[in-house]
């Protein structure tokens, strides 16, 4: 004790040391299996039943009294707890660090937030998870599900909420097996029932003297620890952890709980209105949606002088035999220390934590000075010395910033990778020879084949052209609508969706029969007309959402000439898609920092590419404005305004994917609908351009502090991992979309790689009804004008 209170600013060995050592803590994401939407779903369908109330007196119940504005799962604030913990022998037990205080999760603290049981387990239970290959050969099983082999949960649901006829007692199983599998005991990506639940279930009373929190801490815990079935599991769990993505089965929402808890200020970050509601209180079948928690907000609590942490939080025991007590606890003489320190309430500092993975950047936040008051009553100014002029709170990650010091070396392995891929020309010109073909091919079609845009959207049954790699192009005969009638949207489903573009801005135009036509036309006259030049006189078409898109309103003119004229059939679709979803979540695009912009910011960049790549001063080459402008409204900047771009890109005139390109670290997220059609050698080719040019662009644009760090080092690119696979053809295009729809809203359930064929439908029907509600109907009802 004595040497901790010399102050001498070295780590004390006698405590548990760090995974990852302090401030440098990988910024990764989480593929959350447990659902807790769950919950608000089973009360709005048994609402005013004799099960729900019967649920509600079990075990169960105090489940659906947990506060539903802390319930939206945080996938940031929770691995910021797993990156922050500590080791230690104890394989059930889990130690954090929040900025400098310890944090215990174990048993007794997941029965206290949860009131789940956490006693013994019966005599000769095995807490493994059965094999499911006999489950049609089970009574129990075919009792429930019938002969049906393979269940999910989804279908589970669906019965539930609309079969009628159901009898009350299968309402009761069915919904006791949704909440564990699908909340308490997540342990698939595609969530279907077990097995062993489905057995114990027939016995309700049993079922619910069952230690179901002790079951659920266990598979929960055990994803969160280094594993044990490897040589290094440290280094396993450091490489887990530093992921695009890292895998949690079992209720890992207890841990979110668990910190809002012990740091009650982390509640205050919560995008959402402040409340006390329960989860039993909500009128709508699901929690209440709000945006992600940013990570930055999790560094100023960290950050803040004042922060109030609670180690242990108060336990409130249960009268169970064995609750939350383990019989295999092995003693760990650093955590011993380390509740003695605590018991002492003795102040712990960042510098006492010892070891920890060192490979990565180092974290901090960086609070912005503010200007100091004018002294009024002073006849001339005072004479001070000169400090940086204060800037406009960043966003996202622009408050990480390299301490002095560190070298670069240690830090570039995940922000500053290197890529340094040559491109052949013999490559390029054998693409440039497939790209004539297609072209060429394309203009040999008859008038009556149907537009990619509707191909691409409204279709779910797409011919197999293996050739085409995922754009189909079916052929079907479509017929014209009146000029003076609205197309009724089975039209549009059914015939295509073709040309909604104005002849004309004058407003007498507006009101011409012949406004809007579905006849196609000359491709490159389409991608001129998309979009009229604003005018003072607004309508309530395509001009009216140009005005007020940032993400579209870059291209709302007809005099783009040094821009490369794309594809109709390829771009356009994406373009509108783009320019909608922008509209669709402006305002949360705008407090996150995020922007939504058409394929045009990639393509002018790949033009541009062939005066950039020779130039030996890079550093000197002028760009253009309207790049910028493509992805800003006037007067935002980059890196303060706007943190991360989402556009589609093209690959090889046929394959579509979505980018999330970070500004701050340049690191660019593919989202690839279908990874096996491209190597990651060819990925590096159509991407070379991109990743090159935007670290000049973004120095160019961007104030030189923010830019300070990273320097002109590429940008460098990673597939995303755990998604939906295209298996199917031509549905790359909305993929794309959804996928960074889902990205920017951090990944809601049932997530990227929840999606299934079906929803693949759903959504191509559902951007199409989308598109025909937000422009064509706005277009053929337009005001008159006097």
């Amino acid at each position: 004790m004595r040497d901790l209170l010399r102050g001498n600013n070295k780590p004390d060995k006698r405590l548990p040391p760090r995974l990852f050592t302090t401030d440098r803590s990988p910024t990764g994401r989480l593929n959350i299996y447990s659902k807790p939407d769950i919950l608000p779903f089973i009360q709005h369908v048994l609402m005013n039943t004799k099960e729900l109330q019967y649920i509600k007196n079990s075990c169960f119940g105090k489940l659906f009294e947990l506060p539903a504005r802390q319930c939206h799962v945080s996938c940031k604030l929770i691995h910021a707890f797993l990156t922050r913990q500590l080791l230690c022998e104890d394989n059930n037990t889990l130690w954090t660090v929040f900025r400098s205080d310890p944090i215990r999760f174990g048993l007794q603290e997941f029965g206290t937030i949860t009131w789940l049981p956490c006693g013994e387990f019966p005599t000769d239970y095995d807490t493994e998870l059965e094999v499911q290959s006999n489950n049609i050969r089970d009574p129990d099983w075919v009792k429930l599900f019938g002969k049906e082999k393979i269940v999910t949960i989804a279908d589970l649901s669906h019965k539930l909420e609309t079969d009628a006829r159901m009898l009350g007692w299968k309402k009761l199983q069915l919904a006791l097996i949704l909440i564990v599998d699908s909340v308490l005991i997540a342990h698939q990506q595609k969530t279907r029932p077990t097995l062993k639940y489905v057995k114990m279930v027939q016995s309700v009373d049993a079922f619910f003297q069952h230690p179901w929190g002790r079951e659920s801490f266990l598979k929960t815990i055990t994803c969160m620890k280094p594993p044990q079935e490897c040589k290094d599991p440290i280094g396993e769990l450091v490489c887990l952890l530093r992921q695009d993505s890292f895998r949690l089965k079992g209720f890992p929402l207890a841990l979110q709980l668990l910190a809002f808890q012990a740091v009650p200020q982390l509640q205050t970050i919560i995008p959402a209105p402040v409340d006390t509601l329960s989860i039993s209180q909500l009128e709508e079948p699901h929690l209440p949606l709000h945006s992600i928690i940013n990570y930055v907000d999790i560094l100023r609590v960290e950050a803040e002088q004042n922060l109030a942490v609670t180690s242990l939080i108060q336990i409130q025991s249960q009268t169970q035999p064995g609750w939350g007590v383990w019989t295999d606890v092995v003693a760990d003489e650093r955590v011993t220390y380390m509740e003695n320190l605590i018991a002492n309430h003795y102040p712990f500092k960042k510098h006492l934590w010892p070891g920890g993975d060192r490979s990565g950047p180092i974290l901090i936040f960086v609070p912005h000075e503010e200007q100091p008051a004018p002294n009024r009553n002073a006849l001339k100014p005072r004479k001070t010395l000169k400090k940086p002029s204060s800037s406009r709170k960043q966003r996202r990650i622009n408050n990480y910033f390299p301490r002095t010091g560190s070298t670069r070396n240690s830090n570039d392995q995940v922000f500053q990778m290197l890529t340094k891929v040559s491109t052949q020309v013999s490559k390029l010109r054998k693409e440039n020879k497939v790209l004539r073909q297609l072209i060429k091919r394309r203009k040999s079609r008859t008038h009556n084949k149907r537009s990619a845009f509707h191909s691409v959207i409204c279709c779910s049954k797409k011919a197999h052209l293996s050739h085409r790699g995922c754009q189909t192009d079916p052929m079907v005969q479509t017929t014209d609508v009146p000029p003076n009638k609205t197309p009724p949207l089975h039209h549009l489903l059914n015939q295509g969706l073709e040309i909604f573009e104005p002849f004309s801005q004058e407003p007498s135009s507006l009101n011409n029969p012949r406004y809007y036509t579905s006849t196609r036309k000359d491709p490159q006259q389409q991608l001129k007309s998309i979009t009229p030049e604003t005018s003072p006189t607004k309508s309530s078409s395509f001009a009216e959402h140009a005005d007020s898109v940032n993400a579209f309103a870059a291209t709302a003119t007809s005099k783009r000439t040094s821009a490369p004229i794309l594809n109709f059939d390829q771009n356009q679709h994406m373009k509108i898609l783009m320019y909608m979803l922008a509209g669709r979540h402006k305002e949360m695009l705008h407090r996150e920092g995020l922007a939504f912009t058409t394929p045009h910011l990639v393509s002018e960049i790949q033009e541009l590419w062939k005066r950039f790549k020779p130039l030996r001063r890079k550093d000197l080459f002028q760009w253009g404005k309207r790049l910028t402008e493509l992805v800003l409204k006037a007067g935002e900047k980059w890196m303060e305004d706007v943190t991360t771009i989402y556009t589609p890109m093209i690959w090889a005139d046929k394959h579509w994917v979505g980018l999330a390109i970070n500004l701050y670290m340049g690191y660019v997220e593919i989202m690839d609908p279908q990874p096996s059609l491209n190597k990651d050698k060819k990925v590096s080719t159509f991407m070379e351009a991109l990743l090159t040019a935007f670290p000049y662009l973004v120095k160019k644009v961007a104030k030189p502090q923010q830019t300070q760090f990273r320097g002109l080092e590429p940008f460098y690119w990673k597939r995303m991992k755990d998604i939906y696979i295209n298996e199917r053809l031509g549905d790359c295009g909305p993929l794309s979309i959804k996928f960074m729809e889902f990205h920017a809203h951090g990944d809601p359930a049932p997530h990227m790689s929840g999606i299934t064929d079906i929803a693949v439908d759903d959504l191509r029907k559902q951007y199409a009804m989308d598109v025909y509600k937000t422009i064509v109907l706005p277009a053929y009802h337009a005001p008159t004008f006097p």
